[in-house]
């Protein structure tokens, strides 16, 4: 499936195959994109009719051509044409993990009010369950006064130790997109901009 929102300025591509056969860079480079500043590609999705029709596309192309069809090629030439921000999937995925993954990133993204960049993020890392702060004890509370009325020096602050928790398996979906562009864009703030500009 595949939509353009002018609302919210952005574009989602999540289908079969690869998003560049479909819509080639020479048609791209003559499209406006300056109201649509985020691009979302979650494409390669693996399937045999996708595969046939694929290699006899890359059959017929030129291979300076199928240069320009490259993850980094096309961010950079949607960048040239507007985009802001493009998150594009590298490597061929299925369509059960594209979905699942655009649809973690976007609920992180509208239901806490995110940046994609770190919407992103949390899809790959989520956060573990919150643990319930601990209430303060009275010795915390109450600080020792000298003779002129100023604290006695505390003990000198403990820094914790920072341990990382990486996954036993790293699954090729989790890190698949790649983001190129301004990543602290949200989802609405281009419309907020336009808006203001009226």
């Amino acid at each position: 499936s595949s939509g353009i929102n002018a609302e919210y300025g952005g574009f989602l591509y999540c289908g079969i195959g690869r998003f560049t056969a479909l819509i080639s860079p020479e048609l791209l480079s003559c499209l406006n994109l300056s109201s649509c500043n985020v691009h979302i590609v979650a494409d390669k999705s693996v399937s045999m009719h996708a595969l046939r029709y694929q290699a006899q596309y890359e059959q017929s192309r030129e291979k300076a051509m199928l240069a320009l069809e490259s993850p980094v090629e096309l961010a950079a030439l949607l960048y040239l044409n507007g985009s802001v921000l493009t998150l594009i999937n590298t490597e061929q995925n299925s369509c059960d993990e594209n979905v699942n993954f655009v649809s973690s990133m976007m609920r992180q993204a509208l239901e806490k009010d995110l940046g994609l960049g770190m919407a992103l993020h949390l899809a790959r890392y989520p956060p573990p369950p919150s643990t319930p702060v601990a209430a303060p004890t009275p010795e915390n509370k109450k600080k020792a006064k000298t003779a002129k009325g100023k604290p006695e020096p505390g003990p000198e602050a403990v820094v914790p130790d920072i341990t990382f928790n990486l996954p036993e398996t790293l699954e090729p979906g989790t890190y698949n997109m790649a983001a190129f562009g301004v990543p602290q864009v949200c989802i609405g703030e281009a419309t907020a901009a336009d808006k203001g500009k009226k």
